[in-house]
């Protein structure tokens, strides 16, 4: 969007000739319309700056998202293999619950 905003320039010095040669009601007219026209584009470049932010908030949630469940799979498969003789229950609950909270809160 930056490279554009030279675009908004050129819309102002095509106005210019217009707007010192036309009648004033012409002239309220063209500057009326280049106003409402730098007005779009600004708030077009708003939204889409907000659009982008949000896209990227959701990139990070779900790299979170694919992190924790790499975790919680790792330990699975761990869990899986380990003898059943030497797992604690009270252990395998609380490592779980630790598990999801490291990585919601990263």
């Amino acid at each position: 969007m930056d490279d554009r905003e030279g675009v908004l320039e050129d819309l102002h010095n095509a106005a210019n000739p217009l707007i010192a040669t036309c009648s004033p009601e012409v002239t309220s007219e063209i500057e009326s319309a280049v106003v409402a026209a730098v007005q779009v584009w600004n708030d077009s470049a708003s939204h889409l700056a907000a659009l982008c932010a949000k896209y990227q908030d959701a990139v990070q949630l779900w790299k979170q998202y694919k992190d924790a469940a790499a975790g919680v799979q790792n330990w699975v498969d761990h869990m899986n293999t380990a003898d059943p003789a030497t797992v604690d229950p009270h252990d395998v609950k609380v490592r779980c619950l630790i598990i999801c909270l490291l990585q919601t809160l990263t």
